[in-house]
């Protein structure tokens, strides 16, 4: 014997079924009821189709109804469809035969009193699979459970749940991202996973977790998930949790200077320079490291930090420095401007005969005297403004 077992959708529900089974060359038969849960809100229909798997020109089929046997009956003869014993009240069930081997049977306005019902239709030798008649039961709510902190760090690892309320049957969880404008949904079809939770009542509520790495492309977007039973059409939708997340800035800039590059100002002058720090989420915290500065000015346009330092400049001073800190991605940046102070050097000295002399000097007639002028060497190597003559 060799059996096949093949998969097939119908009614959109799942159903295994034994399809082929061959003994000899002659093929094996069976019946299957689908669905095999049939779910049904109060008052709504609700079609069972019973199948002859591997017969020919079926004449009709008897049902047992919870257990029970029953005169019900779907009879095929003469190109007519009837029902016998309760199928034959047209006022609460409706038949079909929609070919020589299949039959069906419409609840018309399903009741109270025809949940937890079972079904099975049978002929003389084999039945099908039972069918019990289940209340529906919707998605009530939604709830999602996002991170504790209001701010994600960029390419960190976060987890993401949404937990339905118990319902029948099984709902799907579908998760999406709105972009900042609303104008266009993302559905997410990776990265989630799902765990069942069956109660006694079959009732099943679906929790999906789903795992991302956030960038700043997503910054101030927003993320869903919403619930939708099979045969619904409007989904429960969760809260909405925009993303916040948090990246670093672009390196300062100091206004005017590449990185290291030389600033020439006059000693005892008042210096400027200007500083500013281009994106980042929340912007950057700027500082100045540059010597006896008075209180620095911070502006912020847009995305842009600015600050402004200002100092009386004098001989020693080598560098000021613009410092980025970012506290969420813990990173700290630095642009360095080289502090070069001009300043007149200091009065030139004579000597004569390795003495210092000034004012009058009083000289031998015809006597050769030797005089020497030179500039004091300076304790520092800035330039200096113009020469001794």
């Amino acid at each position: 014997m060799i059996c096949f077992i093949l998969k097939m959708q119908k009614l959109k529900f799942h159903l295994n079924i034994l399809a082929l089974c061959f003994i000899k060359g002659v093929s094996c038969q069976s019946i299957v009821l689908t669905p095999t849960k049939a779910y049904a809100y109060i008052n709504e229909s609700l079609t069972l189709t019973c199948t002859y798997v591997g017969y020919t020109n079926v004449a009709g089929t008897k049902w047992n109804i919870n257990n029970q046997y029953t005169p019900t009956t779907i009879r095929h003869q003469d190109n007519t469809c009837s029902g016998g014993g309760i199928f034959a009240y047209d006022n609460i069930y409706r038949v079909g035969c929609p070919s020589d081997t299949s039959f069906t049977v419409t609840i018309l306005r399903v009741q109270q009193e025809d949940l937890n019902i079972t079904y099975e239709c049978l002929d003389r030798n084999r039945k099908s699979n039972t069918v019990k008649i289940l209340l529906k039961v919707s998605v009530a709510n939604v709830a999602l459970s996002g991170p504790s902190s209001s701010f994600m760090k960029e390419h960190s690892r976060q987890t993401i749940k949404c937990t339905t309320s118990p319902s029948r049957p099984q709902p799907r969880v579908s998760w999406y991202l709105y972009e900042s404008d609303y104008s266009v949904k993302h559905k997410i079809t990776v990265n989630s996973s799902i765990q069942i939770h069956n109660s006694e009542d079959e009732l099943v509520a679906v929790e999906s977790t789903l795992q991302f790495y956030p960038n700043r492309s997503i910054n101030n977007w927003m993320l869903n998930c919403e619930a939708l039973t099979d045969g619904e059409t409007s989904a429960i939708h969760s809260k909405i949790l925009a993303l916040n997340v948090a990246y670093p800035p672009q390196k300062p800039v100091i206004i005017g200077f590449t990185d290291g590059e030389k600033y020439s100002l006059i000693e005892s002058e008042f210096g400027n320079l200007s500083c500013s720090s281009n994106g980042g989420n929340p912007l950057a915290n700027l500082t100045w490291n540059c010597y006896n500065s008075k209180p620095t000015s911070i502006t912020i346009e847009d995305k842009t930090v600015s600050s402004t330092v200002t100092w009386s400049a004098f001989r020693g001073q080598s560098s000021c420095l613009c410092i980025s800190h970012h506290s969420w991605s813990g990173t700290t940046q630095i642009t360095t401007v080289m502090i070069d102070v001009l300043y007149h050097p200091n009065k030139p000295t004579m000597t004569i005969s390795n003495k210092t002399v000034s004012n009058v000097i009083n000289v031998i007639l015809s006597k050769n005297v030797q005089v020497k002028c030179e500039k004091v060497k300076a304790t520092h190597t800035q330039t200096t403004l113009g020469q001794a003559h």
